[in-house]
Order: structure tokens, then C-alpha cells, then sequence
């Protein structure tokens, strides 16, 4: 997830801060979807004996490298509030 920009000024109400704080659940639950989808999808590409090709394997390495950095800069977020 990406920073807001902090624009002074603004105040929000308990209501605009828990549907935020809803609306952001709500994506975070949605990304983690399609990451399993995406997932499967690939996982589903072996060629049946559990060997998968180089570039299979080069794809998922990504994809769960960038996965890892958006859960750590969630967790650097939420200790720096």
C-alpha cells in the first residue's frame, strides 16, 4: 500500500476514519486473492513431475520478493504511527 500525502488542515470524522480504515482491509484482502490466484496459476504449470521451467521459477522468486517488500513496508508504516 502506498502513503497518503498529508494535506494540513483536514480533519476527518470516526466514521470517515473507520470506512477508510474498512476500504483499506477490504483491498488488502482483495490483493491477497489475486496473489493466490496468480499463484496457482503458475504453480499449475509444472509439466507433472514437480519441475517447473527457469522462467516459471524466475516469475514466482519475483513475485514473492515484491510480496515480501509490501508486507515489510506495511509493518515499517504501522510501527512509525
Amino acid at each position: 500500500p502506498s502513503q497518503s500525502i498529508p494535506i494540513a488542515g483536514i480533519s476527518r470524522s470516526n466514521f470517515e476514519l473507520e470506512d477508510l480504515a474498512h476500504a483499506e482491509l477490504l483491498a488488502d484482502y482483495r490483493d491477497g486473492q489475486m496473489y493466490e490466484r496468480i499463484m496457482k496459476g503458475i504453480l499449475r504449470r509444472s509439466d507433472g513431475t514437480g519441475t517447473y521451467h527457469p522462467k516459471t521459477l524466475t516469475s514466482l522468486n519475483n513475485i514473492i520478493h515484491t510480496k515480501m517488500q509490501d508486507y515489510e513496508s506495511i509493518f515499517e508504516n504501522r510501527r512509525s504511527r
